[in-house]
């Protein structure tokens, strides 16, 4: 066999699928370099929960200190109240001791502050109530005509119902009072009184005390006696109530007076609702002169014992 004749060898056979495909593919990263990333992952991961664990204890702290320092205002504020309140009822007392021929009742509630209670001086037994029980006479009424038993339209003796109670307010109408009372009748006004809490109303021979006037006054503003609308129509006609020559002149200009006067004989009372726009009290003040007449003495008084109540509870 020539030198050409000699069988050349074969190739191997080259796999180019095989090349391609480690060309494309990066090799296969260590398997320390994966367990460094993983160990800055977990890192990392630690980190942020420790910052915002941290982030949240400072939040709560910072919460935690509001609340106390409005606790701490609010106790400051309370105890201020309390203290004048303290020192109003002092006057008060004072005041009705240097006028002994004169029988007061004087019942003070803050409206304004949820579970308030009645404060009381002097005497606390029962009073003629005068005319101030028109106002359970109206909210009786009224509670009739919710519950649909009644009507304001109704005729009761040629005038509407709803015209003689605006009058009974209003003009502390005697015959309207009358027609009203007859309609609903003593023992249902009995029954009312009863059920909203007034332990010492007698329709018979309309006598009451100052605290359960005022329980009245503050059932009826918190709007537990009547529904919004009825609420709003008796406190207006409170508003534009007559005889307004004993707590009205002590109140200042601004503030709203939502009251009921009482007249009879030689006892003069009168009950208000009293608001600034931020706070509000009821205040009953039952006087009976023992047989004196001196009215603008009487109203003087009336209005010294109003401007302690709204220095203490409006201010």
């Amino acid at each position: 066999m020539t030198f050409n004749q000699q069988r050349r060898p074969v190739p191997t056979t080259y796999n180019y699928a095989s090349a391609y495909q480690a060309r494309r593919s990066p090799p296969a990263p260590p398997l320390k370099k994966s367990r460094h990333i993983v160990r800055k992952l977990v890192l990392l991961l630690v980190f942020c929960l420790v910052v915002g664990l941290g982030s949240f204890i400072a939040w709560q702290r910072h919460v935690s200190a509001r609340a106390l320092a409005i606790r701490r205002a609010e106790a400051v504020v309370a105890a201020a109240r309390l203290q004048r309140e303290e020192v109003a009822g002092e006057a008060i007392t004072q005041i009705i001791n240097a006028n002994p021929t004169i029988t007061f009742s004087v019942s003070v509630q803050d409206l304004g502050v949820a579970g308030s209670t009645i404060r009381h001086y002097g005497y606390s037994g029962d009073f003629d109530a005068a005319s101030t029980g028109k106002l359970l006479t109206a909210a009786d009424y009224l509670h009739h005509v919710e519950q649909g038993t009644a009507s304001l339209n109704q005729n009761l003796d040629g005038e509407t119902a709803g015209n003689w109670l605006q009058a009974m307010i209003v003009n502390s109408d005697d015959t309207a009072w009358q027609e009203l009372n007859d309609y609903l009748t003593h023992a249902d006004l009995s029954r009312y009184a009863d059920a909203i809490g007034m332990s010492h109303y007698s329709p018979d021979d309309d006598l009451l005390n100052s605290n359960d006037i005022t329980l009245l006054l503050q059932k009826l503003y918190d709007k537990q006696l009547l529904n919004n609308s009825d609420t709003t129509r008796l406190l207006q006609y409170m508003k534009q109530a007559n005889y307004r020559t004993y707590i009205i002149p002590a109140v200042p200009a601004g503030d709203t007076v939502y009251h009921k006067v009482g007249l009879d004989d030689d006892d003069v009372h009168d009950v208000a609702v009293i608001g600034n726009g931020t706070q509000t009290v009821a205040l009953a003040i039952f006087t009976d002169g023992n047989g004196t007449y001196d009215w603008q003495t009487r109203a003087q008084i009336i209005q010294q014992i109003t401007r302690l109540v709204v220095a203490a509870y409006l201010s």
